[in-house]
């Protein structure tokens, strides 16, 4: 194997992005997935990627790749926030204008997550390795070469050697419990079941709300129970993916309408409906048309009309804001989630996580990674400065998800939650 491989952890938006950047840079590199196949992951929900996560996700991508998102993505439109009231279905209005001077500065492209994974896997499915679920890693000193290495145990006893291992392997990253084993989150109190509705035209009469449809996205509050909420969001696409992209992509993407319904974790319910992460797609089902029993009916049609195949749901948690420090290893770093977890009710999670990757392929083709003899110093500062910049990057993000988490579900100061061990 090539002396400056990259080995990265994790199969999803992150650690494809990763993968297709070093390709681009002519960086050696495998993926490790620990799912057995790109089909069998939990897609997860859609997000949205503003100008600065357009530029950066640009700049990192392959040009044949990027031109292939841009010919296929779902359509865009500002990011404007509509708020409605949960139980009357009144337009409150705008909520949340988009941001930025210009039409470019408030770009807003939809990222329907299984499409974006089948695009980044493009060209590089030679690289990715599935079934490999992480167990261990080890540095190798340099024995006075200046170029350490690092050795990757995963949970089937077959193991890889590197240059530099990747944490990108999400939440509960596994890198980061063995590494950095006092990093801790923070319980936020609420439950996220992520789903979506077919955008069929039966639908849409049924909705009656050419009003909200219009919007890039929209959420509705329940007055009487704020820790309730549902924000929303249609995903077009501009004509048949499979077509549009002379058959590399799948033709199955359909338009449709992406949800995600918050309520209270089970210990701060107090109802008699026993729903948790771990249940079947129909109790999931079941639960959200008892959260919105009381719900505006036009507006209820989004849960009575579900693909109740595509629900799934997440206890959320948080980071700090401010990140520890850690003393920067030139053999392992870490991106995304894996590092830096932040609830959605700010939007920003894929957001930073585009932003991560392009810095740290900035980093890496900077420090002459895979094109010279590269010493652990230098890779260490450059690796030190892309810390630095992704902790600053996380903690605006985490303390607007906090701030977003106030009028989304009724949450608090970050300070106020409790911390959660991470198991």
């Amino acid at each position: 194997m090539p002396a400056d491989e990259v080995l990265i952890i994790g199969a999803g938006v992150g650690g494809l992005c990763l993968a297709q950047g070093l390709a681009r840079r002519g960086i050696p590199f495998r993926v490790f997935e620990r799912d057995a196949s790109l089909s069998s992951k939990s897609q997860g929900y859609r997000f949205r990627l503003e100008n600065l996560g357009i530029e950066a996700l640009e700049r990192t991508l392959p040009p044949p790749v990027w031109e292939l998102l841009e010919r296929t993505r779902p359509r865009d439109s500002p990011a404007d926030l509509l708020r409605l009231d949960a139980r009357s279905g009144e337009n409150q209005g705008i909520a949340v204008r988009a941001r930025g001077a210009t039409d470019r500065e408030r770009r807003c492209y939809p990222i329907d997550r299984p499409w974006f994974r089948e695009l980044l896997s493009l060209d590089i499915k030679d690289h990715i390795h599935y079934g490999k679920a992480f167990a261990s890693c080890e540095t190798i000193d340099d024995n006075g070469h200046g170029q350490g290495r690092v050795k990757v145990t995963f949970t089937d006893g077959a193991t890889a050697e590197g240059r530099l291992l990747v944490a990108a392997d999400g939440v509960h990253s596994r890198v980061r419990k063995a590494r950095l084993p006092d990093h801790r989150h923070l319980d936020i109190e609420r439950t996220t079941m992520w789903g979506r509705t077919p955008l069929t035209a039966e639908f849409e009469a049924r909705l009656n709300r050419p009003d909200v449809l219009q919007e890039h996205f929209a959420f509705m509050v329940d007055a009487q129970n704020p820790a309730r909420s549902c924000l929303f969001a249609p995903i077009r696409w501009p004509g048949n993916v499979g077509e549009l992209s002379g058959g590399r992509l799948s033709a199955t993407c359909r338009d449709y309408v992406f949800w995600a319904l918050n309520f209270e974790a089970p210990e701060k319910r107090g109802d008699n409906v026993n729903v948790n992460v771990n249940d079947s797609p129909e109790t999931r089902a079941r639960y959200a048309l008892e959260v919105s029993r009381e719900w505006n009916p036009d507006l209820r049609v989004l849960f009575e009309m579900q693909d109740v195949e595509s629900l799934y749901a997440v206890n959320i948690v948080s980071s700090k804001p401010d990140l520890p420090r850690w003393e920067t290893d030139p053999r392992v770093t870490f991106l995304g989630d894996a590092i830096h977890a932040m609830s959605p009710s700010g939007g920003s999670g894929g957001l930073t996580t585009v932003q991560d990757v392009a810095d740290l392929c900035d980093a890496l083709d900077d420090a002459g990674l895979g094109k010279s003899e590269v010493s652990d110093a230098r890779l260490k500062e450059y690796l030190e400065g892309y810390e630095d910049k992704m902790r600053a990057r996380a903690k605006t993000a985490i303390e607007y998800s906090f701030m977003g988490g106030k009028g989304i579900w009724a949450g608090k100061e970050w300070h106020e939650y409790s911390e959660v061990r991470d198991l």
